[in-house]
């Protein structure tokens, strides 16, 4: 079951409230990758009666395409903080503590994310912020336009914002404990 608001979204989603393939216009570049994610993570797209609010979906989910972070609780915990790099608004109070306090220290913040420990690896925790701020874009803020970029090729789209590569060693961990089933 996937969890989520079903919330409103600014845009049209091409295939809204639909579950399955990609529209066309999703068969190249970042809308391709996204999809892609969509697809690995069998989450429903903006819309759905099931699905989280797009509004925080596309911006959080660009995130992880755009960085290479998986969904694990590591991956969880490494996009958060490449987003806190990238994103000025609130980025420890935002974005890091939550992850920390929940993936970490075991303590639930919000019940749909459930908690765990010993997520935090301190050098992958500073790869991903020294990625984030050294990103030149940010997924979060307003002028991100993901509609504009789903066509582009993602290696252009990841040089025009010069979003450093992910070295292998640096990845999440790629754990998914039994009970925890990553939502979008």
């Amino acid at each position: 079951m996937h969890r989520g608001g079903g919330g409103s979204f600014a845009v049209p989603w091409p295939g809204a409230g639909q579950r399955g393939p990609a529209p066309a216009e999703f068969l190249t570049g970042p809308g391709q990758a996204f999809h892609e994610f969509y697809a690995r993570n069998g989450f429903d797209y903006p819309g759905a009666p099931t699905s989280a609010n797009e509004r925080f979906t596309t911006p959080h989910d660009s995130a992880h395409v755009l960085s290479g972070y998986d969904t694990s609780l590591q991956g969880e915990l490494l996009v958060s903080t490449f987003t806190a790099g990238m994103h000025p608004d609130e980025p420890i109070t935002g974005h890091i503590l939550p992850v920390i306090v929940s993936w970490h220290l075991g303590i639930e913040v919000a019940k749909f994310a459930g908690s765990s420990t010993g997520s935090l690896d301190p050098r992958k925790f500073w790869v991903a912020w020294e990625r984030g701020d050294e990103t030149a874009g940010d997924t979060l803020g307003p002028t991100w336009d993901f509609w504009g970029l789903t066509e582009q090729p993602l290696a252009e789209v990841r040089r025009a914002m010069a979003v450093p590569a992910l070295d292998p060693a640096d990845a999440a961990d790629g754990v998914y404990p039994d009970w925890y089933e990553p939502t979008a």
